[in-house]
């Protein structure tokens, strides 16, 4: 196993276990006193950490996208896809309008993913770090499909079972933004001064 997998492994475990812990005080100690320790409120701290490392992602789709790279195009169709997805997950755009919304949501990341894992090859480094995001990131679009099975399961607030639901959906959504955002930032502010190390090269060159 390479070290970025490694490590990883080691941010994914890390936020499974400081989620859970803190979403299970949250609702069986708290009594749901302390919303913003939950998953899966409007008030999480987790669903803030997730999409804004969403956005982050975003942005860095962009500046790559803006870099020159080769696989502009791709890049373009990524960023535009993850905007949408942070939008969405900004003003809870599923919880307001529903079923109709969590579809089209599906289907952007579905896209954006499968781009993302083509695209992976060229991070260098980082790619190891991407592969592992995507991996995470396809079992929590995997949750989202499978909300209408978990609804028709009758599970409540307060079962363990629901809660474990709870938690494992948003502990792959949060550290799979996360990790991806480690992965993709690095890579695209390295390219984004590439072009502006040319210019003052040639600058230099001519003067």
């Amino acid at each position: 196993m390479d070290e970025p997998v490694r490590a990883a492994g080691v941010v994914a475990a890390l936020t499974a276990v400081t989620v859970s812990v803190a979403h299970f005080l949250a609702v069986f100690v708290f009594d749901r006193d302390q919303p913003w320790l939950q998953a899966g409120t409007a008030d999480s701290l987790w669903e803030w950490a997730a999409t804004s490392a969403l956005g982050l992602c975003a942005l860095a789709a962009a500046a790559l996208a803006l870099s020159g790279d080769v696989a502009r195009p791709r890049w373009t169709v990524v960023a535009v896809g993850l905007f949408l997805a942070f939008l969405a997950d900004a003003f809870a755009v599923s919880d307001r309008v529903g079923n109709a919304a969590n579809a089209g949501i599906v289907l952007v990341l579905a896209v954006v993913l499968v781009l993302l894992w083509s695209l992976a090859k060229t991070l260098g480094p980082s790619a190891s770090t991407a592969r592992v995001a995507l991996v995470l990131l396809v079992g929590s679009v995997a949750f989202r499909v499978a909300e209408p099975l978990f609804d028709s399961l009758d599970l409540e607030h307060g079962d363990v079972a629901y809660e474990a639901k709870v938690v494992a959906k948003h502990v792959l959504e949060l550290t799979g933004w996360l990790l991806l955002a480690l992965a993709l930032v690095p890579v695209a502010l390295s390219r984004s001064r590439g072009p502006a190390r040319r210019a003052a090269a040639e600058d230099g060159g001519t003067g």
